[in-house]
């Protein structure tokens, strides 16, 4: 801890700056114990800034009006599915330690998409990247990740796949990866509060 003279402080300054840092440590706290410990080294990753922020928690004068969903599509077309790919392995990771059958749920809706083969030409995302995979997820597994998901999470993902005939879905791209990466960060990381504790 630095010496208030070495700080050029005076001692309300110094009880002032104190203060500050011990209200920021209260929300961290507070937040941590809303998230489970194993997942610290992720709160810590958003507190820093390599983790981004994802909707509603985008710095943006817009309002949101559908939970989010239309700036995640914008992200995606920026950031692209192989920047969503990294990012979801990486707090899977996490999110294994912390709560391993959660991990295994993701895992599990993951596996349900069969891959229905490449993308047709002119119909891929800008996010997609050329040549992207196109896959199927069947109507049971469908109803399933409806209870599973966050509702803005389960909407983002029937809005960014074509409904078929037999109430399957089909989309080109990680559009589950940005899915899933969006409710780990729901779940665990952002929305609400926490931000400020960041």
């Amino acid at each position: 801890i630095a010496n208030r003279q070495d700080a050029d402080k005076s001692p309300q300054q110094w009880r002032q700056l104190w203060t500050v840092v011990g209200a920021m440590i209260l929300r961290a706290v507070s937040h941590f114990g809303n998230a489970p410990v194993a997942l610290s080294s992720a709160v810590f990753d958003c507190a820093l800034g390599r983790i981004k922020r994802l909707p509603p928690d985008l710095k943006s004068d817009d309002l949101v009006m559908d939970g989010g969903v239309a700036q995640l599509i914008k992200m995606r077309e920026d950031q692209g599915d192989e920047w969503a790919r990294s990012q979801l392995l990486d707090l899977l990771l996490q999110v294994k330690r912390a709560e391993p059958q959660k991990e295994a749920s993701y895992r599990w809706m993951l596996a349900q998409r069969t891959r229905a083969g490449p993308a047709a030409a002119g119909k891929a995302t800008p996010g997609d990247g050329l040549g992207a995979v196109r896959y199927t997820v069947e109507l049971d597994a469908l109803e399933t990740f409806a209870s599973m998901l966050k509702e803005p999470c389960y909407k983002f993902l029937t809005q960014s796949s074509k409904l078929n005939a037999d109430g399957s879905i089909s989309h080109a791209g990680a559009v589950l990866e940005w899915t899933l990466l969006w409710d780990v960060y729901l779940k665990y990381l952002g929305d609400g509060d926490r931000w400020l504790a960041y």
